[in-house]
Order: C-alpha cells, then sequence, then structure tokens
C-alpha cells in the first residue's frame, strides 16, 4: 500500500513539473488609461410644458381639459405636426380639499404633461412661444438633445482608445520594443450630455419683437470616454 502511494505521489509530481516546464512564459504587456471627448451638434429640439386645471366638479374638469387639449391638438395641425408625436403622461384627475378649517371639497384637478420631440428648430421655438402662451400651461421649456446619443458615445470610445494606442507607442518606442496587440480593452463611464431646457419668455410681456435667444444656435455637446488598455510588447 505504502508503495503504491509513493507511486501515485511521484506520478502526480512529475505531472506537475511537466506541466510547469510547457507553461507559457509571462507576456510583456504595456497598459495605458486614456480620455477623450468628442463633440456633436444637436439634432432635436425638445418642447415640454405642463398644463393644470381645476373646476368645481370632476366633469367640468375633465371638460376643460379636453379642451385645452384640443387646442393643443389645434396647435399642432397649424404646424402641420401630427397630433401622434407628442407624448402625453402624468395625466391625473383628483379632488381639492381645504384644510383651513376641517376638511372640505373644493373641487376636482387635472394634471397632465405633454412633451414634443423635433428637429426644425424654428418650428420648435415657435410652438413653445405659442404653447406658453396658454392659459393654464406651465414650466413650459424648449431644450435641445441628440437624437442617436449612442453614435457620438460610441465616436468618444474610438477616439480613446486611438490616444491609448498611441502613447503606448511611443512608451513602447521608448523601451526598444514595438507595439503588438490590444489584449484588454476596459471602458469606464461614459459621460453623456443631459436634456438642458431653458424656460420660453412671453414676448408679449417683454414688449419684445424677437426672444432674447432668437438666432443663436443652440451649444454642442460634450461626450467623454474613459478607456484603460492593455497592449501586447513585441
Amino acid at each position: 500500500m505504502k508503495k503504491l502511494l509513493c507511486v501515485i505521489a511521484l506520478v502526480a509530481f512529475g505531472s506537475l513539473t511537466l506541466a510547469a516546464q510547457n507553461a507559457a512564459p509571462p507576456r510583456d504587456t504595456v497598459s495605458l488609461s486614456a480620455n477623450a471627448e468628442v463633440e456633436a451638434a444637436p439634432d432635436l429640439a425638445v418642447v415640454s410644458f405642463s398644463v393644470s386645471v381645476q373646476e368645481t366638479s370632476r366633469a367640468k374638469a375633465y371638460e376643460h381639459a379636453s379642451a385645452i387639449a384640443e387646442q393643443i391638438r389645434a396647435t399642432l395641425r397649424k404646424h402641420e405636426i401630427d397630433a401622434k408625436s407628442a407624448n402625453v403622461g402624468g395625466f391625473t384627475l383628483a379632488p381639492v380639499y381645504d384644510y383651513t378649517a376641517k376638511r372640505k371639497l373644493k373641487g376636482f384637478r387635472v394634471d397632465f404633461d405633454v412633451q414634443l420631440k423635433l428637429r426644425d428648430f424654428a418650428k420648435a421655438a415657435d410652438l413653445a412661444e405659442e404653447f406658453g402662451s396658454l392659459d393654464n400651461a406651465s414650466e413650459t421649456s424648449l431644450g435641445y438633445e441628440l437624437a442617436d446619443p449612442e453614435a457620438a458615445r460610441k465616436n468618444a470610445i474610438v477616439k480613446a482608445i486611438e490616444k491609448a494606442r498611441a502613447e503606448a507607442e511611443i512608451a513602447a518606442a521608448a523601451g526598444g520594443r514595438k507595439l503588438g496587440r490590444m489584449t484588454n480593452l476596459s471602458i469606464g463611464e461614459i459621460e453623456m450630455p443631459v436634456h438642458i431646457t431653458r424656460g420660453v419668455m412671453k414676448r408679449a410681456a417683454l414688449a419684445l419683437n424677437e426672444a432674447p435667444t432668437e438666432g443663436f444656435t443652440p451649444s454642442s455637446k460634450k461626450i467623454s470616454a474613459h478607456v484603460t488598455v492593455e497592449f501586447l510588447l513585441e
């Protein structure tokens, strides 16, 4: 039995020795991190606003809100925009109470939000102004964003990798080596532009022929990427 155990141990030891001899030597690599930033011009305008109406009864509140919704549809038709392109969210119909003495029903309120995205910036500005003039509209804003932020994200990543490769080639040449293929890639957090809005000012209230921002071009969006790349050294 002892002889058998010794034989097994010798075989196992021989296998480990052979595996160690056949193991590939550690590869020489260089690892670098790089940041890159790309700019993209916004190609989508976003008009958004909120509507709130209050009446003494549920039916009157709903009727009032329906009338405003029809005004919104008429405005969209005037500008040759399909009403289905406007997104309506957060529609609520709730009772309103007076708590000054004891709980007393005052009426009913309807609230809903509207958002519209379109590529015609001039038309978007006109719509924002018209929607902002609705009696029961509030928080009207006009913002700009990228229709395809994923394409800008990919461009930022490619640019960061190219920057890392260029720096790795310099490091390899300084050490008398050549840069080989990429063996590992880690993509860090991508900083994407947020949807920034600005309030829409009513021209009539300011007695102006043009809005303060009219004629200007929306600023470009900056997308930054961080990568860590490993290359073989030849």
